[in-house]
């Protein structure tokens, strides 16, 4: 978390960097809060990675100015690889 935005230009470069990384053989893995949460339609991370595995789970969020808006919500998981995810 932090007081700066990370917008959707920063998210394109860092999948940029995922895709580098990707080719150069490591197993990669990032997570990152759903805006799907927020937007059915929101389809951003999905295009963005459509290239790769992703999952959602449920996560547990213990931070946000609005008590009542804390608690699960999705989280993204995307891989370069398969992984299991016990539900």
């Amino acid at each position: 978390y932090s007081k700066e935005d990370f917008n959707d230009e920063d998210q394109r470069r860092l999948s940029d960097y995922f895709n580098i990384l990707d080719k150069r053989g490591a197993y990669l893995i990032l997570s990152n809060s759903d805006p799907k949460n927020k937007n059915l339609d929101d389809n951003f991370f999905d295009d963005l990675y459509e290239d790769y595995n992703i999952e959602r789970i449920l996560a547990a969020r213990a931070i946000n100015c609005v008590g009542t808006k804390r608690g699960k919500i999705n989280e993204l998981i995307i891989t370069n690889y398969k992984i299991f995810i016990r539900r």
